[in-house]
């Protein structure tokens, strides 16, 4: 019997999507302005720790810099999951 592949969250909606809607997106013709709430001793950082998630679905996002800091702490415990 053949195995199949169970897709994942992220495969789920990149269906729905029809693929990455970001991929064609030139990002380098922008510069970065981050901004938002979180910082070092932020609670969203000790449930990573502790819940460690396949996947974050970041709902609130104003410029992005509480996704990416989520995001850089899930490579820091070397977590395999993702911000979305």
């Amino acid at each position: 019997m053949a195995s199949q592949t169970i897709p994942t969250a992220i495969d789920r909606l990149l269906a729905v999507l029809g693929g990455d809607p970001f991929a064609d997106f030139p990002f380098r013709d922008h510069t970065s302005d981050l901004q938002g709430w979180v910082d070092e001793g932020s609670i969203l950082f000790d449930a990573i720790e502790k819940l460690q998630p396949e996947v974050i679905v970041e709902v609130g996002t104003w410029k992005g810099s509480s996704a990416i800091a989520m995001a850089k702490r899930m490579k820091m415990l070397n977590l395999p999951g993702r911000v979305v």
